[in-house]
C-alpha cells in the first residue's frame, strides 16, 4: 500500500514519463550505434586486412601463373604485329609510291609549267622595262664620264702626253732653281724659289687661257702680234737697260718687272709665216717666191720681177729678214740662227719651190757672214766666243786620280805674228767640271760642289749642272723629254691637215726644241756659249713665261683636232699637191 500511495503520491505526469523515455532510448540508442561502429570498423578493418592478404597473394599466384604466359603471349602479339605492320607497310609502300611519284612529277610539271609561264609573262612584262632602265642607266653613265672628261679637257684639253713633258720638265726647274741658288749671294734660295714658282704659275696661267684659243684667232691677230713685238723690241733697243752690252729687255711701269719683248717678236714671226704660206697652198709650188737675182731678167720684165717682189716676197720673208736683223744686232747671234733654222724649216714643209728655197739659204748664209765679218750688233761677242770654243770635251787637258778629276784650261797664247789666241772661258772650263764629276747617277740633289763656280747654273749652264746633281742618267731624260715633246708636236701637226695650223705647230715646237738642244751642245762643250737658256727649265721670267704661251698655242691645236673643230679651207692641205 505504501508503494501504492508513494506511487499515487509521487506519479508523474504523463508528458514527463515520455521525455524520460525517449531519453534513455536516446543514450541506448547511443550506445547501442557506438558499439556497431566499434564492431564495423574493426569488422572492417580485419576484412580490409583480409582482402589485402588474399589479393597480394592472389597476384603473388597470378604473377607467377600468369608471367610466362603473358611473356610469349606479349612476344608473339609484338611479333604477330611487327610482322603485320611490316606487311602493311610494304603493301602501302608498293601501292601509294607509284601514286606519289606520279602525283609528284604531276605537280612538278604542273608547278614547272605554272612558273615557266610566270617567268615568261615577268620577262615580257618585265623585260623591256629593265632593258630600259639599264640604258637609261647606262646613258646617264656616259653622260657622267662625258661630262667628266669635259671638265678636264676644259681645263687640261689637248695632248695629254705633251701636258706631262711640261709638267716634268717645270719640276726640273723649281728643283734646279733651288738647288742652284743655295750657295749665291743676293737673298735666299727660298725667295729664288718662289719668285721661280711665281713666274711658273703665271706661265700657267697663260697657257690655260691660250689654249682655250681657237686657232683661227691667232689667224687674225698675227700681224698685230708682229707689229707689237717688232715696236716693243725696238724700244728695248732704244731706252732699255743694258746688260752684259746689250738691250734687250724693258721695264713694265708701277710694277717694275722685266721683260724680253723679242720673245713676242719671235713668236709673232711665226705666226705670220704660217699664215701667209697658208694662204698660198694653191699655187705656192707654181709661183715664185724670190724675184730673178739676174739683173737681165730685171731689163727684160721688170714689172713681173717687181709683181714678186710686192705681193710675195715682202709678205712673206718680209718678217723674216725684218726678225733676223733686230734680233742679230740686239739679242744675239744664236738667237737669229734659231729664228732663221726654223723659218727655213717651215718654208720647206709649206711647199715653197726649191728653186727658191735654195736661194734663200744662200742669201742667208752670205747676209750672216757679211753681218758678222762686218762687226754689226753682237758679232765681236760671237767672234770671241768662237775663238775660245775647244771642241774636245774632255779628251785633253784632263787629269784623273782615284779621288779627283783635274781639268785645265788652255791658256791665252800669242801667235808669231803677234795676234792673241784667246784661252778657254772659265764657264766653259767649270760646266766640264761639272759634268765630269757627275758620274752615272749624279751627286744627288742639292749635293752639287761647283755651282758657286758655275756664274749661270740656274741659266746658260742648266744642263751642265743637270748632270753634275743626277748624272748622266738624269742629263739623258731631260735630252729624251725634249726629244719627245718635239715627237708629239710632230704627231699634231700630222694629225692638222691644213697649212696654218701645221705650220704653227711646226714652226712654235721646233724652235723651241732648237733652242733645248743649242743650250744642251754648249753645256756639253759641242757648240760655242751663246747665252741660250734651256726653255721650262732655266731661271727666268719672261722666257718662261712665253714659251709656255707658245706650248699652250700647241695645246689649243691639239685639242681642236680631237674636238674636230678645224676648219678645212679649200686648197689649204700640206698633203694633196696642185696641178693646175
Amino acid at each position: 500500500m505504501k508503494f501504492r500511495k508513494r506511487q499515487a503520491d509521487t506519479a508523474p505526469d504523463p508528458s514527463s514519463d515520455r521525455k524520460g523515455t525517449l531519453s534513455s532510448l536516446t543514450e541506448k540508442g547511443a550506445e547501442t550505434v557506438q558499439a556497431i561502429g566499434s564492431g564495423a570498423k574493426r569488422l572492417g578493418g580485419e576484412a580490409a586486412h583480409a582482402i589485402g592478404t588474399g589479393a597480394k597473394k592472389l597476384s603473388d599466384t597470378a604473377v607467377n601463373a600468369l608471367g610466362p604466359e603473358a611473356r610469349k603471349f606479349t612476344e608473339e602479339a609484338a611479333h604477330a604485329i611487327g610482322a603485320g605492320a611490316k606487311k602493311l607497310s610494304d603493301t602501302a609502300v608498293h601501292t601509294i609510291a607509284p601514286e606519289a611519284r606520279r602525283l609528284t612529277e604531276e605537280a612538278a610539271h604542273a608547278i614547272g609549267t605554272g612558273a615557266k609561264k610566270l617567268s615568261e609573262a615577268a620577262a615580257s612584262t618585265i623585260g623591256p622595262e629593265a632593258k630600259r632602265l639599264t640604258e637609261a642607266g647606262m646613258e646617264l653613265g656616259r653622260i657622267a664620264q662625258k661630262k667628266g672628261k669635259r671638265w678636264i679637257d676644259a681645263i687640261f684639253g689637248g695632248d695629254k702626253v705633251l701636258w706631262t713633258v711640261i709638267i716634268v720638265l717645270l719640276i726640273f726647274s723649281m728643283l734646279l732653281t733651288f738647288s742652284a741658288t743655295v750657295y749665291k749671294p743676293g737673298g735666299t734660295p727660298t725667295a729664288k724659289l718662289l719668285n721661280q714658282m711665281a713666274f711658273i704659275v703665271i706661265g700657267i696661267g697663260s697657257l690655260l687661257f691660250v689654249h682655250l684659243i681657237k686657232y683661227q684667232f691667232y689667224g687674225r691677230i698675227a700681224n698685230a702680234v708682229f707689229i707689237v713685238g717688232l715696236i716693243l723690241t725696238v724700244l728695248a733697243m732704244l731706252i732699255g737697260p743694258e746688260e752684259a752690252g746689250a738691250r734687250r729687255d724693258l721695264d713694265i711701269p708701277l710694277v717694275h718687272i722685266r721683260f724680253q719683248p723679242f720673245e713676242i717678236l719671235k713668236i709673232g714671226v711665226l705666226m705670220v709665216l704660217a699664215k701667209q704660206l697658208a694662204r698660198r697652198q694653191k699655187t705656192i709650188e707654181h709661183t715664185p717666191i724670190l724675184p730673178s737675182l739676174n739683173p737681165m731678167e730685171w731689163a727684160r720684165d721688170a714689172q713681173r720681177n717687181m709683181d714678186i717682189l710686192r705681193h710675195e716676197t715682202i709678205p712673206v720673208l718680209g718678217p723674216i729678214l725684218i726678225t733676223c736683223v733686230l734680233t742679230f744686232l740686239s739679242v744675239g747671234n744664236s738667237t737669229t740662227l734659231i729664228i732663221a733654222a726654223t723659218c727655213m724649216v717651215m718654208l720647206f714643209i709649206g711647199r715653197v719651190r726649191m728653186a727658191d728655197f735654195g736661194k734663200m739659204v744662200a742669201l742667208v748664209a752670205v747676209v750672216g757672214i757679211v753681218f758678222f765679218a762686218a762687226g754689226l750688233g753682237r758679232s765681236d761677242t760671237g767672234r770671241s766666243r768662237m775663238a775660245s770654243f775647244k771642241p774636245d770635251m774632255l779628251t785633253k787637258h784632263v787629269s784623273y786620280t782615284r779621288d779627283s778629276i783635274e781639268i785645265y784650261d788652255y791658256p791665252a797664247a800669242t801667235r808669231p805674228d803677234g795676234k792673241v789666241i784667246p784661252g778657254e772661258s772659265t764657264q766653259s772650263l767649270n760646266a766640264k767640271m761639272s759634268i765630269a764629276s757627275g758620274g752615272f747617277f749624279g751627286k744627288g740633289p742639292g749635293m752639287s760642289t761647283h755651282r758657286s763656280n758655275l756664274a749661270e747654273a740656274e741659266r746658260d749652264f742648266a744642263y751642265a749642272f743637270i748632270i753634275e746633281e743626277y748624272g748622266a742618267v738624269g742629263g739623258l731624260i731631260v735630252l729624251l723629254l725634249y726629244l719627245w715633246l718635239f715627237f708629239r708636236t710632230i704627231q699634231i701637226f700630222k694629225k692638222c691637215g691644213t697649212a696654218f695650223p701645221s705650220l704653227l705647230v711646226l714652226g712654235l715646237g721646233l724652235m723651241i726644241v732648237l733652242q733645248a738642244m743649242i743650250h744642251m751642245l754648249v753645256s756639253v762643250s759641242l757648240f760655242p756659249i751663246t747665252g741660250q737658256q734651256l726653255p721650262l727649265i732655266s731661271k727666268g721670267g719672261s722666257s718662261l713665261v712665253f714659251t709656255l704661251m707658245a706650248l699652250g698655242m700647241i695645246l689649243g691645236v691639239s685639242r681642236q683636232t680631237a674636238e674636230r673643230t678645224l676648219d678645212s679651207p679649200k686648197n689649204e692641205s700640206l698633203f694633196e699637191r696642185n696641178h693646175d
